[in-house]
């Protein structure tokens, strides 16, 4: 279903209730609204993407570079072929006090911040790469885009 299709169905909900004073581009505003409180809510769009590893990097800014990242899902390290754990700070310093001055293959991980996720331990000459999966932040919508949403979801943005 395209967005233009859910503005005609909102149209004709307004127009039902006499209030056929709202533009299409005053609508699809409204539906831009609702698309992104849903995607970063939900986090129902989940993306994947190849990610360097940095020289003696622990905090990765995971937006820079990825333009639509909003949270970390996991991390899959494809050196090792292994899927880092993901670990709280009280874990890190329960494994070792100076946990972020460990040398060697990435295997854990910490969100740090909405923005910074620590990586350790960490190769002082970086070789390869990560595959980051993550919520994605909503695409902004066209009249003629469809939401990446679940279908029988679409409701939910008629209606907000």
């Amino acid at each position: 279903m395209t967005v233009q299709s859910i503005i005609d169905k909102i149209k004709t909900n307004l127009d039902e209730l006499g209030l056929a004073y709202f533009s299409e581009e005053d609508i699809l505003q409204v539906i831009q609204d609702g698309y992104d409180e849903i995607a970063t809510l939900t986090g129902c769009i989940e993306k994947s993407t190849t990610y360097p590893m940095i020289n003696d990097l622990i905090y990765y800014d995971f937006s820079v570079g990825i333009s639509d990242f909003y949270a970390v899902v996991g991390i899959w390290n494809n050196n090792t072929k292994r899927w880092l754990s993901s670990r709280t700070l009280k874990e890190a310093q329960s494994m070792r006090s100076d946990w972020e001055l460990m040398d060697g293959e990435p295997d854990n991980f910490i969100v740090s911040s909405f923005k910074l996720v620590g990586v350790f331990p960490t190769n002082a000459i970086a070789t390869g790469s990560f595959i980051i999966f993550y919520n994605a932040l909503a695409e902004v919508l066209t009249m003629t885009s469809t939401p990446t949403i679940p279908p029988k979801h679409f409701n939910i943005l008629e209606e907000y």
